[in-house]
């Protein structure tokens, strides 16, 4: 494949466009990504994922420079780690949601600096929904009173 037109963007999903359902990238898309970059176009992943959730594959071929994340809520320079842009939820919206899901059926899980948090209870309701390790790995006895996760922001939430 030879890219002759004048690309200087390519913004990817992740999840069933450039990565298979077991979180595969295939070696098409590798080499792919690697044409586009030499012909001098930015690849950037664009996911509902957090930082820490984007397979290690990728991130490690030192042609992504940039990674749009938690749904285009937080962008960041994945050299340096440095968040770039971030729109953060208000912390009462927040809370209100974390009281209206007190003894639901689901679970809540937050994004905030590049991490996924839930509730240390739910995780075995979220060890049934996830079938990898790459989304929720931090967890807190109770989210409602985590304070120091709504100082810095919430970027985004799943139920």
């Amino acid at each position: 494949m030879e890219i002759t037109q004048d690309i200087r963007l390519a913004a990817v999903d992740l999840d069933g466009t450039l990565m298979d359902s077991a979180n595969h990238i295939g070696e098409a898309a590798i080499r792919r990504i690697g044409l586009l970059n030499e012909a001098g176009c930015l690849v950037v992943p664009c996911t509902g994922r957090y930082l820490g959730s984007i397979p290690r594959e990728l991130l490690q071929m030192g042609k992504i420079r940039y990674a749009i994340t938690a749904n285009g809520a937080q962008i960041w320079d994945v050299g340096s780690l440095t968040s770039l842009y971030r729109v953060k939820l208000p912390s009462g919206v927040v809370k209100e949601v974390l009281e209206a899901m007190k003894g639901k059926e689901g679970y809540i899980e937050l994004f905030s600096q590049g991490r996924s948090y839930i509730n240390e209870g739910d995780v075995q309701k979220a060890a049934r929904k996830v079938t990898d390790d790459n989304f929720i790995r931090y967890f807190q006895k109770d989210l409602f009173s985590y304070t120091t996760l709504f100082r810095s922001g919430i970027s985004k939430r799943t139920m």
